[in-house]
């Protein structure tokens, strides 16, 4: 191959990979900081768990990252008594690791995913093939953040059900 053809082709791939992480770069994390309560609604099926939640979104290594922190309590659809919803979530401008792929829930579901989006927009996907029950889960989620609202919603699914994530808050 002649030398400038090889040349514009690795220019071409070096900026389509350069677009790709720029996408992702622009997360303003700074403006997601902050307490927030909301409301998680977890769909599996025809089961549906929901709670009051309260989130904390704690910056981290000089504010390249922000720790999510998801506790409160919930329950099944037509079933007394509560649980325990939790998960911890560290989000970067390009990766997310999360200790539950549900967002959360009273059993831990590992996973991680690369991060794309806009300033107040992320999308990711969270999937684990040991997951709850020894089913497999994967969800995709979109995270916005605006002023005072919060709202993380994702589907995918939970073995071979149907799932939806559902989490709306705001600071306060």
């Amino acid at each position: 191959m002649n030398p400038a053809k090889s040349l514009l082709v690795a220019a071409v791939v070096a900026a389509a990979s350069a677009s790709h992480h720029a996408q992702a770069a622009n997360l303003d994390l700074a403006k997601l900081a902050g307490h927030y309560r909301a409301t998680y609604t977890l769909v599996v099926g025809s089961t549906t768990v929901s709670g009051k939640v309260n989130v904390d979104a704690t910056p981290m290594d000089r504010g390249s990252k922000v720790k999510l922190t998801i506790l409160g309590f919930g329950g099944v659809s037509a079933t007394p008594g509560s649980f325990v919803l939790y998960g911890t979530h560290v989000l970067s401008k390009s990766t997310i690791k999360s200790d539950n792929a549900l967002l959360a829930f009273y059993v831990q579901i590992p996973a991680s995913a690369r991060v794309s989006g806009s300033k107040t927009t992320a999308r990711f996907t969270l999937a684990n093939n040991t997951g709850f029950v020894g089913s497999s889960v994967s969800i995709s989620y979109t995270l916005k953040f605006a002023g005072r609202h919060l709202s993380i919603v994702g589907a995918g699914n939970l073995g071979s059900s149907p799932t939806t994530v559902s989490l709306v808050g705001r600071k306060g």
